[in-house]
């Protein structure tokens, strides 16, 4: 019996190892059913809210009327005359463009300068990781403050060194409300844009740099030419996150200005929440918001064309 067992058991072990046999899986025959899970949480979580928000920007939803109508592109042609909408479209993308150049230049040359350092590199990483983990929201009031005309860090600074008096309102008058609020992304954003750069150039192999040292390629040579162009996709990666992260900018402005004085300092989604939580708007933010993700996913598109380009040029 011991014996007819043994075989029975061994004739079951190559049956079920057999090539036949693992065809006939359920697994591996239907490999898409592990996707349903996934497509079904982002159905779930994004698919339905964007076709509800799509709905609304429809209609004259309006939380002072419970009564709603279908309207069309009524509330889109409004917004496209809106001129604080335009403003605050412009602003978005004149913060975007400064920002995003500025934490590229600065996070490339404190990336050279940390990746040089090997005793201390470890030690200046974790230092660039600390503003990563203040929530934005205490950013506001972290800079707010330092900003404040009365008891602001800067206007003290400043009657330290000239010994008079600077009641300056930084976040009050137009052009200071924009270094204020400009001042606190970038020391949200030159952090995480160095820490991907850092990244990048510790995964160059050292022999592409001693090849190019051999030639007689002094420092900013190999620069420019060896290091810059392999740290492409990482690059474009760190813009690509950075992007979306200023294109919905809203905790800094709302908490430093508010938008204001008149709307001057309004970016994309303050104006947005301010239509949609303060004046009760809720069709007419939907219209805003449904063109605003449009122009970040096509914004979006073209950066990670640019990123697999790059990647395919590494290649």
């Amino acid at each position: 019996m011991f014996t007819r067992r043994s075989a029975n058991r061994r004739h079951l072990v190559a049956e079920r190892s057999s090539p036949s046999f693992v065809g006939k899986r359920p697994g591996l025959q239907r490999p898409t059913a592990f996707i349903f899970p996934a497509a079904g949480a982002v159905l779930a979580i994004v698919a339905f809210p964007t076709a509800y928000a799509v709905f609304l920007s429809l209609t004259d939803n309006n939380l002072i009327s419970p009564v709603q109508h279908f309207i069309g592109l009524g509330q889109y042609r409004a917004a496209l005359a809106d001129p604080i909408f335009a403003r605050s479209v412009i602003n978005t993308f004149a913060l975007a463009t400064i920002a995003l150049n500025l934490e590229l230049l600065i996070g490339l040359g404190l990336a050279q300068l940390i990746t040089s350092r090997v005793r201390t590199r470890s030690a200046w990483q974790a230092l660039l990781m600390v503003p990563l983990m203040v929530p934005p929201v205490l950013a506001g009031y972290q800079f707010k403050w330092i900003f404040n005309p009365d008891v602001g860090v800067v206007n003290d600074a400043l009657y330290s060194l000239t010994g008079s008096v600077h009641s300056i309102n930084w976040l009050v008058d137009v052009p200071l409300g924009w270094i204020s609020i400009l001042v606190a992304e970038l020391w949200i954003g030159i952090p995480f844009v160095t820490i991907v750069l850092i990244a990048g150039m510790l995964s160059i192999s050292p022999e592409y740099l001693q090849a190019a040292e051999v030639d007689g390629a002094n420092g900013w040579q190999r620069f420019r030419y060896v290091t810059l162009p392999l740290i492409g996709p990482f690059i474009w990666i760190a813009m690509a996150l950075r992007s979306l992260d200023v294109g919905r900018l809203y905790d800094i402005v709302r908490i430093m200005t508010g938008g204001g004085p008149a709307h001057r300092t309004e970016t994309l989604w303050t104006y947005i929440g301010q239509e949609a939580t303060f004046d009760g708007a809720i069709g007419y933010a939907a219209a805003m918001s449904v063109m605003v993700s449009a122009l970040s996913v096509a914004f979006s598109l073209l950066i990670f064309v640019n990123l697999f380009r790059a990647r395919a040029a590494k290649a």
